[in-house]
Parts: structure tokens; sequence; C-alpha cells
């Protein structure tokens, strides 16, 4: 390439996703969060802290860790008991899947379901349905259970079964489903909001994800005079600290209903826990690594000593009763919140072949890529022109995944755009409905983001639009509309809310007040005036998406063709003709449509070099967990014996359960470990055929199980010592059915002498090589002999 086409290209880029964006991620700084140090003294301890409780199996109320619904890429990718029938639209059936199973609980995913929504010609969303499906792939979290109590030294809590007439086979409870699909946590310290609905509010309150909105909500802090008070907490660009005290408070997520986060501080700081004690952690993990115990398993430190040493003592230091806890379990909230905020901060993936092109190097990318790139920045038409006709080999993708985070959620975007050089801060005004084709219904505020592209109807699952817990709307625009005190300056759209004042109905106390004012420029929103809100979700960073499938919200759609399928054809909607809407709309509005979403004029290799541009977006370090992606071991639920049909009762009314295990990888990676890399949703599924507790993709002996996982993580018969794929005891049995006898010993002697240096074409000679030291030798011969007429395992 050329530095003329090198430059235009970047030039391109800048217009068509804002100013300032044409630059590698290493360029963007990691959001600050002024008055941190108010609570945290030593952020590498902190960090420390934040891995330990992000993959802490003992975290939950039965084995779950934060990790257990974001261990692949940062997201999930299990493939058994993963199905919600669609309860955010208050569906608690499940359909028929697309390859003509009954589905449900404990099913097992296939390619022929997906996508989700088929049509007789997949270029035309009008076109007649031949399957469509409201279900949602999400994240297995618990079975339905109360909380009765801790159990003291003891990571698995006291609980009971509490019977599932949703998530069950035959009346026997299985592990509940999330009713959205997991994000990925890589780079998600760049948005400003976090979950898909926004409801990880920028604003941390130190207990919760929903911040100004709980006006009780607070931290016990020991002040200069001595005395103790209850001290809100206010911490903007802290919405990953939101969002990480969010799932120990669900009960379909990690815990049993009823636990509050003190008991999970009671729990995690008795002398009886040892911080991933239930898991092995690799001596050359890049933040664990210096802290493993001797027996491999666990960290020599203890929570208690974590959190001594990465917070102010202020905050913990002080005896008494608070509220039936000591202070440091009371504001274990706090602790668990910003901990696992700095840890997800370290997780940014930013260097991809795109970051290097972006950097200056222009071989980073192949002429498909950088054509592939041309095609996402195309805005579709010129501007100026009032043509409604979308412009051949033009995408619209940057319009809302802004570069270099590929997502317009992104602090910084957000920032470019409150400066007046594209829009106006976290709110904006737009064209409702598809302009493109001359169905444009209004003009309407929206929140800045958060979009609604016709994945389903939004009546199934309103997304933004919806409200907390403390009935405010979780969109700033209707939050605005509602309760904001507006003026306008210079009777222009753009106005700044001089005080923003929510009052608590219950108690009359101020909520909110300046916390939003001082972080954004708000639009005037007029009581009548129409919002686009519902239905609407947050734009997903676009990052390593080469590893994060299923897509969407609702994790409907399995591969990248049939992502660019969708919006190829304009989205799933349905045109309603009777109002002259779409199936985006929901009460007064006939649409909720953005109005990007259109029919695209894309060639077959418009649609190929696209797809190869967005496989430019992943970081090698995540496909093969290199640092900082490495991680301790973990044992992750993949459904329960049996299937969607029969399950076995455990014995308390939940079925029995398969582990699968993701070993512990340090700094250099899996490849280190003799670990294939990452790979795709149904490319490695979460398959174990012989129940050991490995997926097959990873397992050295996939058709003979080693034993259980819990009962012995360590199997030798699992380790491939001389990195030729085959683990240990698995390797004499050359012709891989299942024992070593004559017919391996005559294969051996096929490739006796061979050396795998100057034969490196030969799998059976590097097979052969047991001992990998490079040549198959009398050394060899002594293994076979070791294991023959020895089945493997």
């Amino acid at each position: 390439m050329t530095l003329r086409n090198f430059i235009g290209v970047a030039v391109s880029l800048c217009l068509y996703c804002n100013a300032g964006a044409a630059v590698s991620l290493k360029a963007v700084a990691i959001p600050p969060v002024p008055g941190l140090n108010h609570y945290v003294r030593d952020q590498a301890m902190a960090i420390l802290l934040g891995k330990a409780l992000f993959w802490d199996m003992q975290s939950g109320s039965d084995g779950q860790a934060c990790a257990s619904c974001h261990f692949h890429a940062g997201a999930d990718n299990r493939i058994k008991n993963s199905l919600n029938p669609g309860q955010a639209g208050g569906d608690n059936s499940f359909n028929e899947t697309a390859s003509g199973d009954a589905g449900g609980a404990n099913y097992s995913l296939d390619g022929a379901d997906f996508p989700f929504h088929q049509l007789l010609n997949p270029f035309d969303r009008n076109s007649f349905v031949t399957k469509d499906s409201n279900d949602v792939v999400g994240s297995s979290g618990v079975p339905s259970g109360r909380f009765n109590d801790i159990v003291p030294g003891v990571g698995q809590e006291d609980c009971s079964t509490v019977p599932d007439s949703v998530f069950q086979v035959g009346g026997i409870n299985v592990r509940q489903v999330t009713g959205r699909n997991s994000p990925s946590v890589i780079n998600a310290v760049f948005n400003f909001r976090n979950f898909w609905d926004g409801r990880a509010n920028n604003v941390f309150n130190g207990v919760d994800p929903f911040g100004p909105s709980n006006a009780s909500a607070g931290i016990w802090m020991r002040q200069p005079d001595g005395s103790v008070i209850r001290e809100p907490v206010r911490l903007i660009n802290s919405s990953l600290a939101s969002q990480a005290v969010g799932p120990p408070g669900s009960a379909v997520e990690m815990m049993c209903n009823g636990r509050v986060f003190a008991q999970l501080g009671k729990k995690l700081l008795h002398t009886g826990i040892v911080p991933l004690g239930l898991q092995e952690v690799d001596a050359g993990d890049s933040v664990l690594g210096p802290h493993v115990a001797a027996s491999g398993k666990g960290l020599k430190l203890s929570y208690l000593q974590m959190i001594q040493a990465a917070f102010q003592p202020e905050l913990w230091d002080v005896s008494g009763d608070f509220g039936g806890y000591s202070q440091i379990e009371a504001n274990f909230s706090l602790f668990w919140g910003l901990a696992i905020q700095l840890y997800e901060a370290t997780l940014v993936s930013d260097d991809t072949p795109f970051d290097r092109f972006m950097e200056g190097n222009s071989n980073a990318l192949t002429p498909a890529q950088v054509h592939g790139m041309q095609v996402f920045n195309g805005p579709g038409r010129i501007e100026g022109f009032t043509t409604t006709e979308i412009l051949p080999g033009h995408g619209l993708c940057a319009a809302c995944h802004d570069a270099p985070e590929f997502t317009g959620a992104a602090n910084r975007v957000l920032s470019i755009r409150e400066e007046g050089l594209g829009a106006q801060g976290v709110m904006e005004f737009m064209n409702v409905g598809d302009i493109f084709n001359g169905r444009t219904a209004f003009t309407a505020q929206y929140d800045n983001g958060f979009y609604n592209i016709g994945v389903r109807p939004s009546a199934e699952d309103i997304g933004t639009g919806g409200v907390d817990p403390f009935g405010y709307p979780l969109s700033f625009t209707r939050l605005s509309q509602q309760h904001g005190q507006v003026s306008v300056v210079n009777n222009i759209k753009k106005v700044i809310i001089p005080e923003f004042t929510i009052l608590d109905p219950n108690t009359g106390a101020k909520i909110f007040e300046l916390d939003l004012c001082t972080l954004t420029i708000f639009c005037q929103v007029p009581p009548n005036a129409p919002v686009a809100v519902d239905g609407a979700f947050k734009v997903p960073g676009l990052r390593n998406i080469d590893l994060t499938a299923p897509y969407f919200h609702n994790g409907g759609t399995a591969t990248l063709e049939q992502v660019i399928d969708f919006y190829r054809r304009g989205g799933d909607r349905r045109d309603v003709p009777a109002t002259g809407g779409d199936t985006t709309g929901f009460a007064a509005n006939k649409s909720n449509l953005d109005e990007n979403i259109t029919n695209l004029s894309l060639t077959v290799g418009d649609e190929s070099d696209l797809l190869d541009f967005l496989l430019s977006l992943t970081d090698e370090r995540v496909r093969w967990e290199k640092a900082p992606f490495d991680h301790p071991q973990l044992l992750v639920r993949n459904g329960h014996d049996g299937d969607n049909v029969m399950v076995k009762d455990s014995g308390n009314g939940i079925a029995t359960e398969s582990w699968v295990e993701r070993p512990a990888v340090g700094a250099a990676g899996r490849s280190a470990k003799g670990l294939p890399p990452l790979k795709n949703f149904l490319d490695a599924p979460m398959v174990d055929a012989d129940a050991d507790g490995r997926i097959d993709s990873e397992d050295n002996c996939v058709t003979v199980a080693n034993g259980p996982v819990i009962a012995d993580s360590g199997k030798n018969s699992q380790r491939d010592s001389d990195g030729d794929g085959f683990g240990n005891v698995c390797d004499t049995d050359l012709n891989n059915d299942n024992v070593t006898n004559n017919l391996d010993s005559g294969i051996f002697k096929l490739v006796f002498l061979c050396s795998t240096n100057t034969n490196p074409a030969s799998d059976t000679c590097d097979h052969a090589d047991f001992n990998g030291d490079g040549v198959v030798n009398n050394l060899d011969a002594g293994v076979l002999k070791k294991y023959f007429l020895k089945p493997p395992g």
C-alpha cells in the first residue's frame, strides 16, 4: 500500500468515526477516576485482589465466580443449558429450535439452531419467516435456591432448593440462565456505562449498580476525629465497579436468593478461606504468580491482608457493630467493586493488526482488509446530498462502532461528541425509521451509544427503556425528560442542566443533584417530545469478535457471516403497513429504529473483505491467553448430566452436573501449556465426550475418561510433556484404538530413529517421540514397553 493510500484510509476513518478517532487503541487513555485515592492506597495490590475475586469460585453461593460467565475471551461460549425462554418479555415457555428439537432447559445448541430468526429469502427481511424464536442464549448461573447462611471456612453456602417451573427437566432443577447474552469484559473499561441496558451507572455508589438512584447507598468511613459515618460514594468513570457488584447480588447469576453483600464479605474474610483455594494458580501468572501458595493452589495472602494493603485504613480499622457486621464486612461491596474495576482496567486488547496499521505499519492489514475497512466506514451517502439511496459498498458500520474502541458507547467518544465534534454528549437527536427508504416517522431524542437495530421486537425486551429498582429510567434521555430542570442556551437544542435534582418519593432526600451535571451536557427534552430508547441496547465493542460468539444481546446469531446478512437486509424488524412503522415500535412510537439500519448495497466481495477486516480486530494475546489475559484454573459448569429430556437428581432436587476445566495459564499463555488457541463458539464447542472434565478440543485422550476433574484436576495423562498434542499416557496408543498393542509397536518400528527436526512433516514421528528429545530411540521404546497392553487413562 502506498503512503497516499494509507493516509486516505486513515482520513476516511477519521471522517466517518468522529474527529480524533484515527488512532490505535494504545493512544486512548483509561478514563480517570477522580477521588479514587480517597479509598485506594495501593493500586497494584488492588489489582491483585481484583483478579483473585474475579476468578474465585468461592465467591458464589455454590461455586460460581465472575469468571464463570466471562472465561472465554472475556465472554461465554457454552452451548449446553444456555437457553432462556425470553423472560425479559414475560415469556416462561421455551420454543422449538430451528433444528426441530424441543429445546428448553439443559439443551445443547447446534449450528443448525442459528440464526434464531430465519427467512425464506435471507436478503429480504419481510420475506416469509421459516423459523423464529424469542429464546435467548444467556449464561448458566445458579439453581433456584433460598439462602440460609454461610458455612464458616467453606465456600459452599447453606441454601435450600426452591422448585423452579422454568429451569427444570422432569421436575428436577437445573441452573438458571440469564436473560441476555454475556458481553466480554475485555476493553469494557472504555464504556461510559455497562450492561446491555446501561444500568451499570458511570457513577459508582459503593454498593450497587445504580449510582445516585440509590439515595441510601454509602460506606462506613472513619473521620479525622475518630467518629465513623456512613459516607456517600460518588466515583465517576466507574461503571465497571457498578457492574461488578451486580452479579454477586443476583439470585440468577451467583447467589442463593437472600444473601447480602456483607455476608459474602464475612464468608471470604474467614480465616479458613484461602483465596482461590480450590483452584490451581500458575507460578508464571502475570499478577498472581509471586503470591501462589506452595501447594500450587490458592494464594499465600488472605483476603483480609489484601484488602488492608490495598485500601485506606479508614475503611476497615474500626472495631464495632455496623448493622450486624464488622466495618470491613459492611464495606465489602466497595472493596469488591473497585478492586475488580482496577483488574478489568488491565484487560485492554490494543495489539491487533488494525492497531499496528493505525500506528503506521501499512503492511499490518491485507489489501482485502483495507477494502473491508473502507466498507466498514462507508457512511451510506455523501454529506449534504438528499438522495435516499445507499451508495454501493458502504456498510454504515462506523456510524455506531466508532474506532478505535469500535463502540459509540465509549467514554472518549461521548466526550468528543459532547464538545460538538459530531453530536451532543450522552444524548442526541436522530431521525427514527428507515430514512434511506423514505420511512422516517419523526425526529427523536435518544441515548448516544444505545440503539434499537431491530434484532427482536421491542416488546420482548425494552433494554435501556426500562427502569431501575428505584423507579428511575435507565435512559438518560427519559430521565432528563421526566425529572431534568433544563434551560435553553442561545435558543438551541443543546443545553446545560445547572441542577439536576430528583427527590426520593419516600424520604424526600435529594438524588442526583449535580452528579450528572458535572458529567455531561444534556439536550433539552421537553415533556412531550418523542424519545427513541425502548428496545435500545449498548453498542458492543467489536474487538476479538472472532472469539465472542454468539452475537447481539439475545445471542441469536452464531457467525459473523450471519451478522453481516442481518445488516445487509436492514435488520430483522418487520414492517407494519397499517401503522407505517415496524416491530421496533413500542407504546406511542411506531418505530424506534436507528436511522442507519437499512438495506445495504454490498457485493459478495464487499462482504468477504468486511469479514476479513473484522478478523483483524483480534488481539492474539487474547486468543492465546497471554498476559494480561492469563488466569487461574476455573471449573466451569457445563450443563447437567443427561439432556433436555432426562437428568439425574443429585439428591437435593438439583440435577447432577457436568464440569469442564479451564486450566491455569501463566503469562506465557496457552502454548506454554500445550493447549490450542481459543476458538469461536461452534468451532470448538464445550463438548466433553468422555466426561473427564476437559472439552474435546483440549483433551489429549478424547475417548477415554481420565478421572473426575474435581477429584484429580492434575491428572498426568492429560499433561502433554513433549507438546505433541497427545497426553503422556495416550502417547503410546499411536493408532488411537484405545490400547497400546502390537499394532502400535509396528507403527513405532516404522519411525524408529527418525528425527523430529529433520522430518517435521511426519506427525507419526513427532507422536512417537514420547519424551520430546527430538529423536525416536530406545528411550521411547522403554516408554512403549511400560504401557504395552494398557489402555490409555
